[in-house]
């Protein structure tokens, strides 16, 4: 053997070492690639529904990113955590079966939940790391968080099966929950929170078996093969439903448009109290109804009791559409 084959030989050995992963057999992996692409459209609609969610709760601009799944250790997991720091242990029910899982974690960092808190509390929101357990009225206010959390994370697995996710307890110290079994091993989706330019990663854990046999009962269910979802008429009534019930709770802007027209600044920096404007418009004429900035329906202007009113008279909306 000549030293180019040699040379080959070895440069052929380097490359397959660089390739190579090491493999936990102690910890084998649980997941199929269809598995993984389903629990993967559930962390990127769970990451969509908490960063509007944060937004809306803390008016900061808060988002919600980098979404990420990893099997691990029950007791690995527990011991990356900080020492004191807030973990919501939830119920995770699937509605006509008797799937549960009674002990899903959901942790939030210590240097998030007390700028949460503090946000909350009309404080600046500015970051701090305080290395002491949460008092019994910052558990409160966590609480309350993650009930919200509960609500999201819902409509995130509602595109997989019906569930109904519940808030347990809380505990914020990590070697205070009981551990089965020492081969326990845990499913974890983690998420980069960011709110006002401070960065946090937050993870919830499942029972790797319950996910497991939860994904097996889907496999042997009707599906649809283009996107793993199971077919039923219920689910996605129900769907609808909540989707209709979360619209009608929700604020829109309703103006109402009399009159348009364009100025140039310099008769604009010429007005003064008592000028008149004339408009090319009678009081009889038609006025237009905006909702959120789109035209939608034409009004009348007039009066009920003491008060100025308008009174609808066609949809613009629904004729353009």
């Amino acid at each position: 053997m000549n030293n180019t084959e040699v040379t080959e030989q070895k440069q052929n050995a380097d490359l397959t070492a660089k390739k190579a992963v090491l493999y936990d057999f102690r910890v084998p992996k649980k997941f199929t690639k269809e598995d993984v692409k389903a629990l993967n459209r559930i962390t990127d609609a769970f990451a969509k529904h908490l960063s509007s969610g944060l937004t809306t709760m803390t008016r900061e601009n808060c988002s919600v990113y980098n979404p990420r799944i990893e099997e691990i250790r029950t007791t690995t997991y527990l011991e990356s955590l900080p020492k004191y720091t807030m973990i919501g242990l939830l119920g995770f029910t699937v509605i006509d079966s008797d799937f549960r899982d009674p002990r899903v974690m959901f942790h939030i960092p210590p240097a998030l939940s007390f700028l949460l808190i503090d946000i909350l509390l009309g404080g600046a929101g500015k970051e701090v790391t305080l290395e002491r357990q949460h008092t019994d009225i910052e558990v409160a206010i966590m609480k309350n968080l993650i009930t919200r959390f509960c609500d999201m994370l819902k409509e995130a697995w509602s595109s997989l099966v019906t569930t109904q996710i519940t808030y347990e307890k809380s505990e914020t110290n990590p070697k205070l929950i009981d551990v089965r079994s020492e081969s326990d091993v845990r499913l974890v989706m983690s998420f980069d929170v960011s709110v006002k330019n401070s960065v946090s990663a937050i993870s919830i854990a499942y029972s790797a078996q319950f996910l497991e046999d939860l994904m097996e009962k889907l496999h042997g269910q009707k599906t649809d093969n283009q996107n793993f979802e199971p077919v039923d008429a219920q689910r996605d009534a129900r769907r609808r439903e909540q989707i209709v019930e979360t619209l009608s709770e929700s604020s829109i802007e309703l103006r109402a448009v009399f009159a348009e027209l364009t100025l140039d600044m310099q008769e604009v920096m010429s007005l003064k109290v008592g000028d008149i404007i004339p408009l090319d418009k009678k009081l009889t004429d038609d006025i237009t109804i905006v909702v959120d900035d789109v035209p939608w329906f034409k009004a009348k202007l007039g009066q009920t009791n003491i008060k100025k009113a308008v009174k609808i008279t066609e949809s613009i909306y629904e004729s353009n559409e």
